[in-house]
């Protein structure tokens, strides 16, 4: 039997037995802000089984301080039962946890993708994905649900309640590091020679634009919230910050710290937890 329960399951908790004998289930539906209840039926003692009640008691312990768009938006990113969304039990959140990132690469058809964080106002930093052909999230929710999903396609306006609702993803705590040692990472940062600030300048360390690295043509992403979107790069070739900036003292890769010392690449990587 399936029981239905409400947006955003997080939680199941019942008595120690598996088949929750005399007791009851607690489903917690976070979304909702509700805890279902379902109470098991008599045994089946032939197939040692029991099913669950399929109407639950019902109790609400708070309401959702989202504005109604972006809780529509939040419903169907996080919904592997809407058809129009995907098939095969997937949706937005199985790749992007919290509206982040699953910390994964993964192999398509033509390329290799590291999972994208989507913390932060992605709209501000537009186009969008790696390859920066996309103009707007919602543009890109209906690729991706239409595309990787399978989905039948979403309206106008559920597109842009995702885009909504991806836009009030928060980014993710920066690193704790030393203050003078931030600073001291943000002049290197900007240093002309270096050559990240070229790229990577404004209040959303991004210029926007579409560049070639290393013989792709990639949008060049913003460098907030690094702290909690590794790996690191298109491809998620780089396990931490520090192997980006390491690898930069190779000809060829991007920017150049070549001529930066171990301590000087120690502050720079600082600067760039911290934001």
């Amino acid at each position: 039997m399936r029981v239905a329960v409400q947006h955003g399951l997080r939680a199941a908790a019942g008595a120690s037995s598996a088949v929750w004998r005399g007791d009851e289930l607690l489903v917690l539906g976070a979304l909702d802000g509700v805890v279902d209840i379902f109470e098991p039926d008599a045994p089946d003692e032939a197939h040692d089984t029991q099913l669950l009640t399929p109407v639950p008691r019902r109790h609400r312990f708070t309401t959702s301080p989202l504005a109604p768009e972006v809780l529509a938006g939040k419903r169907l990113f996080y919904s592997a039962t809407n058809s129009a969304m995907g098939v095969g039990g997937v949706s937005c959140s199985t790749c992007h946890f919290e509206g982040r990132t699953d910390g994964l690469t993964w192999t398509f058809e033509t390329d290799t993708r590291q999972t994208p964080s989507l913390a932060g106002v992605v709209s501000t930093t537009a186009p969008v994905t790696w390859s920066g052909q996309v103009a707007s999230v919602a543009d890109e929710a209906d690729i991706t649900t239409r595309g990787r999903m399978g989905g039948s396609g979403l309206t106008d306006d559920q597109l842009q309640s995702i885009a909504a609702y991806v836009d009030s993803t928060p980014l993710a705590a920066p690193a704790t590091v030393d203050a003078d040692l931030v600073a001291r990472g943000y002049a290197l940062f900007v240093r002309s020679d270096a050559g990240c600030y070229g790229c990577h300048g404004g209040d959303q360390l991004t210029d926007r634009e579409v560049h070639v690295v290393n013989g792709k043509v990639r949008d060049t992403p913003s460098l907030l919230g690094l702290a909690g979107s590794g790996p690191y790069m298109s491809d998620g070739s780089s396990r931490t910050v520090r192997d980006v900036l390491e690898r930069a003292r190779e000809p060829g890769f991007m920017g150049d710290t070549s001529m930066l010392t171990d301590e000087d690449l120690d502050a720079l990587e600082a600067f760039l937890l911290s934001r």
